[in-house]
C-alpha cells in the first residue's frame, strides 16, 4: 500500500511536470475496475468475519476455477 501510494504520487507529479499527464477513457475504466476490486475484497473481508470461512473461501474462488466461454 505504501509503495503504491509513492509510485503514484511521483507518476502524478511527474506526468503533471512535463505535460503528459493525459486522462482518457481507458483512465476512467481503469479508476472504475480498481474502485470495484476494492469493493469486492471488501465485501469478501466481511464475509468471512460474519459467515463460515469454509463456504465463502469456496465461493470466492470461483472466478478463478470457471473460464469464459469460448466464443465457437
Amino acid at each position: 500500500m505504501v509503495q503504491t501510494w509513492f509510485f503514484t504520487s511521483l507518476a502524478l507529479v511527474y506526468g503533471l511536470a512535463t505535460g503528459t499527464l493525459a486522462f482518457g477513457a481507458g483512465t476512467l475504466w481503469g479508476a472504475a475496475a480498481g474502485v470495484l476490486v476494492v469493493v469486492g475484497y471488501y465485501n469478501f473481508a466481511w464475509s468471512l468475519r460474519h459467515g463460515s470461512v469454509s463456504t465463502n473461501a469456496a465461493i470466492f474462488r470461483l472466478s478463478f476455477a470457471l473460464p469464459p466461454r469460448s466464443p465457437c
